[in-house]
């Protein structure tokens, strides 16, 4: 078992800058305290990198450079720049090299310079009109992505252009934990992984997710790819196994790791994460180098970097979360709830377990042995489902195993206790009253529920609420394949009414 903890306190002094008040916040999850420093602008801050213990670079919004060196008393500077716009992309391998992409509008160009400390140069007269991404693993060695397979090695001062197996644009470069690096293809319709093994670029998938923000490898080699705009799943490409998470930027140190949406930061361990906390402005991206030298970006001139923890910020006692990561005997879980332990004074969890029978544990023990940390309370409350319905037909006519999904509970007899409804997509809902004993009665018959609901319609998710505002519990049902159905309540007196 393993067990992760997790407090998150947000804390706001006076900042006479860009926000009201300066925004930071503490996760023992990795014991770390994040606070905001004096941003060189209240620009948004982009498309940063860290390059080693104290030296970092970012773009900020209206197209300026910037460097940050911690060993400057003003650590700030903006660079200055060949062209009138910011790089397109850029690859800081020092703070004296320095390869940067700026367009050229006037000849339909991306023009490659490298800086030396002092001024730019052009450091490319190939004719790429389009430079997509490039990466360095040391001063003498790095690629360049251009369009329709293009890939050019830099080593020892020389470039040279190598053969990919693909016409795919290579969008983006990603190192892994072992040093592998791989690389992100991607056209319209289209998309491929490779991987540089040996001196070539072998192909690990051709059949690769495409519109992702983010890549990223956790310390254990796992691929993470960040949309969000999406859920989070876990993915099989060809023989290449990754996990899509709701993120726009992550990264990982060694052993743990951040990731950033919109607003919300989260903790990384592994494929795993925990919201951590909400920012006051939209977030941009996650730089990690290192516990002492890593920052978050974000707009109106936030930087949020780790910090000493102050002394006096958390006088009082704060109780503190937690958040254990259980390997239950049960899979393909989809609904859960808390219901109240009598004997306990506690909570029990009802786990909705589709392909089989319902369980109810008791994580609030303090069980060390294993069998009686997962003693399954459900047959005893009368809560443990069919393993298969007998009286629930597909349109093929054989029967269909429990496909139990969602839960929600209610007071929905006016006794004062939490009444369940469980949904299943084969079939109606069944309703379980409390009796306040440790055992809930099945009403299903009495509640006007069990002539409806069937594998044409899929109900998936339910909700109780007071919707005709009559002191009752009404029910709403959201449907997969049919229309959702609402149903005004009125049990105990009568049975519900579908309209």
């Amino acid at each position: 078992m393993k067990s992760l903890r997790s407090m998150v306190i947000a804390l706001t002094f006076s900042w006479p800058a860009m926000l009201s008040a300066q925004f930071a916040f503490y996760d023992s999850l990795n014991g770390l305290y994040w606070s905001q420093v004096e941003p060189p602008s209240g620009e948004q801050f982009q498309y940063s990198q860290l390059v080693r213990e104290g030296l970092g670079y970012m773009i900020g919004s209206s197209g300026h450079f910037y460097e940050y060196d911690d060993s400057r008393p003003q650590p700030w500077r903006r660079l200055p720049l060949p062209e009138p716009n910011a790089p397109v992309k850029y690859f800081a391998v020092a703070s004296d090299d320095i390869w940067a992409v700026f367009a050229v509008p006037e000849i339909f160009k991306e023009v490659l310079y490298r800086w030396d400390g002092q001024n730019w140069s052009p450091a490319f007269s190939r004719n790429v009109s389009n430079i997509r991404d490039l990466y360095f693993v040391s001063p003498e060695e790095g690629w360049l992505a251009g369009s329709y397979g293009e890939l050019w090695h830099y080593y020892r001062g020389q470039w040279e252009k190598e053969k990919i197996p693909t016409f795919i644009h290579v969008n983006r470069f990603e190192l892994s934990p072992d040093g592998s690096l791989y690389a992100a293809c991607e056209a319209p319709g289209q998309a491929a992984l490779l991987k540089h093994s040996q001196g070539e670029w072998q192909m690990v998938s051709s059949n690769f997710a495409t519109d992702f923000a983010a890549m990223a490898f956790t310390p254990s080699k796992r691929l993470l790819l960040g949309n969000y705009n999406l859920s989070a799943a876990r993915m099989r490409f060809d023989n290449l196994e990754a996990w899509q998470v709701p993120m726009k930027s992550i990264q990982f140190l060694p052993d743990f790791g951040y990731g950033v949406d919109l607003s919300t930061i989260y903790a990384f361990q592994d494929t795993a994460f925990t919201p951590i906390v909400q920012a006051p402005v939209q977030l941009s991206e996650v730089r990690l180098f290192s516990k002492s030298f890593s920052w978050i970006l974000g707009s109106e001139g936030m930087i949020l970097m780790p910090r000493p923890r102050p002394a006096t910020a958390f006088t009082k006692p704060i109780s503190e979360q937690t958040f254990a990561a259980e390997v239950a005997p049960l899979s393909r879980v989809y609904g859960l709830a808390l219901l109240p332990d009598k004997s306990a004074k506690s909570k029990r969890v009802y786990c909705i377990a589709t392909e089989g029978r319902n369980v109810v544990y008791d994580f609030f023990q303090d069980q060390k042995n294993f069998e009686k940390r997962f003693f399954d309370f459900a047959p005893g409350l009368n809560l443990a489902g069919s393993a298969a319905y007998a009286d629930r037909f597909s349109e093929h006519g054989h029967t269909f195993a429990n496909y139990d999904h969602g839960i929600t509970t209610g007071d929905l007899n006016g006794d004062g206790r939490e009444d369940i409804i469980v949904t299943s997509m084969y079939g109606y809902p069944a309703v379980y009253f409390d009796s306040g004993h440790d055992y809930y009665f099945e009403a299903t018959a009495y509640s006007g529920l069990k002539n409806w609901g069937d594998v044409r319609q899929r109900p998936m998710l339910a909700n109780l609420f007071d919707a005709d505002h009559d002191g009752d519990l009404d029910l709403f049902i959201a449907c997969q394949f049919r229309s959702n159905a609402f149903f005004v309540a009125a049990l105990p007196k009568s049975r519900a009414k579908r309209i």
